[in-house]
């Protein structure tokens, strides 16, 4: 049995390698707007994360109910199919249908790959190499994605754009190859429960807009992390395109994005001994708007350069964040209030990103960008006063 369990852990590897081939890294929009414009490729983000925000809490109870591998298959099965079904799409309602089916099956792994990963550590009694085995499994997440980058904008220039959503469905069958390997854990440390969710949920809604420190932080902590998801998940992707990039380019700067992020991450480590978390994240973020006004006046090539300057703040500035929210949040808490702080901020972007596209196509990738930028600027110097305003009159007050 044990060895079954330790097996686990290396058919994790595999599922998160064959998962994460995602040939069309670097030519989904391209594909997409075979199909419609800017508009429709907002139509279908807001499927996506609709689905992503809906489906998360009913596939947790799913896991509980099925058990955590046949979920995992039952997930990467859906995932074949979406990307099977966008390979062959003829018009934009197939294409639409397939966006909701990836990103349904993608709810039923949120969570339970890493569940099933802390059950198997622990029941070998080695749950405290859980944050190793996490990152290991993150660096196969990494090489899958620049593999898959280059691929992906070669079967798309000389193959057909078909090709990378019919590769990426033949490489996720391998991963259920992988998963029906799997043995169920003895340990069940996540048992679901409606009430137990809803009084969790409270309470950590309560931690973010009330506690001491995070009621001044959390307006700041918010609009970075809006404003950061609208670019990464649809806004970059579409300035590269916008500014003549091709298949073989954007995939190309997206896996050199990928390579250098994971490189330079360690530094954020650096920047926040030195100067402290939250200097660090401001300082980036005023850096990250900057870039985002500057966006109205670039060719390809400086959009090649402001998505890698983007990227690698986007990396840093997640674990700042998290770093920041850890800190003054309590153990009982933190998934709670880590996941609640992640719907506020996917909740924008779902009512967002369909208007995004729309504003898109009637003025421009860039000036959306741009008008973005000033956004996060203002929302910055708002933040950072109403903070500095409440430090000081607590130092007043006592």
């Amino acid at each position: 049995m044990v060895r079954n369990i330790k097996n686990n852990i290396k058919l994790l590897y595999w599922i998160s390698f064959f998962n994460n081939l995602w040939f069309w890294l670097g030519i989904w929009a391209l594909y997409y707007l075979l199909f419609t414009n800017y508009t429709g490729i907002g139509i279908i983000e807001t499927v996506m994360i609709g689905a992503a925000v809906f489906f998360e809490i009913p596939s947790g109870a799913l896991a509980d109910l099925l058990g955590k591998k046949k979920t995992i298959i039952l997930g990467l099965g859906i995932i074949s199919l979406g990307n099977l079904t966008m390979g062959l799409a003829l018009d934009f309602k197939i294409l639409f249908l397939s966006a909701f089916l990836i990103s349904l099956g993608a709810t039923f792994l949120s969570g339970t790959l890493e569940a099933i990963t802390y059950d198997s550590l622990k029941d070998i009694g080695q749950e405290k190499k859980y944050n190793q085995i996490l990152s290991k499994q993150k660096s196969y997440t990494y090489l899958a994605h620049s593999l898959a980058g280059i691929i992906g904008g070669l079967l798309y220039k000389f193959g057909s754009p078909r090709l990378p959503f019919l590769a990426v469905s033949l490489a996720v069958v391998v991963a259920i190859f992988f998963a029906w390997r799997l043995k169920e854990p003895k340990t069940d440390s996540e048992k679901f429960s409606w009430d137990n969710y809803r009084r969790q949920t409270v309470k950590g809604f309560s931690l973010l807009f009330f506690g001491p420190m995070l009621r001044r932080l959390i307006p700041i902590l918010l609009i970075v992390g809006i404003v950061y998801l609208f670019m990464y998940e649809e806004l970059v992707d579409l300035l590269l395109v916008a500014t003549g990039g091709t298949a073989i380019k954007i995939s190309t700067v997206l896996v050199i994005t990928i390579f250098i992020s994971a490189f330079t991450v360690r530094f954020s480590k650096i920047l926040k001994e030195r100067v402290g978390n939250f200097k660090v994240l401001i300082f980036l973020s005023i850096v990250f708007a900057l870039g985002m006004l500057f966006s109205v006046r670039v060719t390809f090539w400086g959009a090649v350069i402001l998505t890698l300057l983007w990227t690698i703040i986007y990396s840093w500035s997640k674990i700042i964040q998290s770093d920041i929210l850890n800190q003054h949040i309590p153990s009982k808490y933190r998934a709670t209030t880590l996941s609640t702080f992640n719907l506020l901020i996917s909740i924008p972007y779902l009512f967002m990103a369909t208007i995004l596209g729309w504003l898109s196509d009637l003025y421009s990738v860039q000036k959306v960008i741009a008008t973005l930028g000033i956004v996060l600027l203002l929302g910055l110097v708002i933040g950072v006063g109403n903070f500095l305003i409440g430090e000081r009159k607590e130092k007043l007050d006592f």
